[in-house]
């Protein structure tokens, strides 16, 4: 689990009551053991989640420079920043020009990068996987699913990104994005992290498993 879910209830009455705020956890975040090794990254593939980014690393433009001798112009990058105290989380979105040199960092990097669920969240059902990754998670309106709701026990959930925002809500109702790629705003005190973060996880478990069953098996051999 990341470190901003991660934490410790003290049992004392010294301890201030927690407060209610908004915590945002990127799809990328989550861990993905069942991501269908089947479906191959297509050709409009072009952003990356990396999950460790270099410790120089203080800003967009650092990453940004850092990247250009070996992998020539970055088209966008986001660096994930802890809610509370807005230092860097050492993971970022990049996106590349081409998907060649999105491959060509993924090949470099090795297990700390990998192609952007957020990425394929963004191409509805003409992603890889033919489907649509926010079914997972939001009805036809645009809203958090009820079941999903109630199994991370929090006040509020809401499923954000360039393309997906809930139908008939005024802006003061729901926080602002905090960027492009999917995302959760959670409302809820941190103690209640953790239980909201099993929950997306095991939705997002449960999605992958569905796209691997429903792949075609591989040919036979001849």
């Amino acid at each position: 689990r990341p470190l901003f879910v991660k934490c410790e209830l003290v049992d004392s009455d010294d301890e201030p009551a927690e407060d209610d705020r908004i915590w945002t956890l990127f799809i990328d975040e989550l861990p993905m053991l069942s991501r269908p090794k089947a479906a191959e990254p297509g050709k409009e593939d072009r952003e990356v989640f990396v999950s460790r980014i270099p410790d120089s690393v203080e800003a967009t433009e650092d990453l940004v420079d850092f990247l250009r001798d070996d992998f020539g112009l970055v088209e966008h990058a986001y660096l994930l920043k802890d809610d509370l105290t807005g230092m860097l989380k050492g993971s970022a979105y990049i996106r590349f020009p081409s998907h060649e040199a999105a491959a060509l960092y993924i090949d470099a990097e090795g297990d700390t990068a990998a192609w952007s669920e957020a990425e394929r969240a963004a191409q509805r059902a003409d992603s890889v996987y033919g489907a649509d990754v926010h079914t997972a998670f939001v009805g036809q309106d645009g809203r958090i699913l009820k079941t999903v709701l109630d199994k991370c026990g929090v006040p509020q959930v809401w499923v954000q990104s360039e393309n997906q925002q809930p139908w008939g809500l005024a802006p003061g109702l729901m926080p602002p994005p905090a960027s492009h790629q999917l995302h959760f705003s959670i409302a809820c005190k941190r103690s209640q992290l953790e239980r909201a973060w099993d929950a997306l996880a095991q939705m997002l478990q449960d999605f992958h498993e569905g796209v691997a069953d429903r792949a075609p098996p591989p040919p036979s051999a001849a």
